[in-house]
């Protein structure tokens, strides 16, 4: 479905120990493609900002989230995927131009 919305990924590592984030950051940069790279954000700092931007309850669940021109979250789940989840974030991509 081409919607034209771009998409980030945003990795929060501020409540990893110092010794394992560069391990993890390794690990990261690898396994991300070059293409990709530009597209992923690493929070090590203010991550109550970013949790609270999120609304994150559970700490170790991937959230996707859909945020619309104005900076406003137009959609956001997190958790493993269902059927009604997808139709919706299908609708919220569609609308949020």
């Amino acid at each position: 479905m081409a919607t034209g919305a771009s998409v980030y990924e945003v990795v929060v590592l501020g409540d990893v120990p110092g010794f394992l984030r560069s391990l993890i950051l390794k690990q990261l940069q690898s396994g991300i493609p070059k293409e990709r790279q530009d597209q992923c954000l690493i929070v090590t700092e203010a991550v109550g900002t970013w949790k609270q931007f999120l609304r994150a309850t559970e700490t170790d669940s991937a959230y996707v989230v859909v945020v619309a021109p104005k900076g406003n979250i137009s959609w956001l789940a997190h958790g493993a995927i269902t059927d009604e989840a997808y139709s919706q974030l299908k609708r919220a991509l569609s609308t949020a131009r």
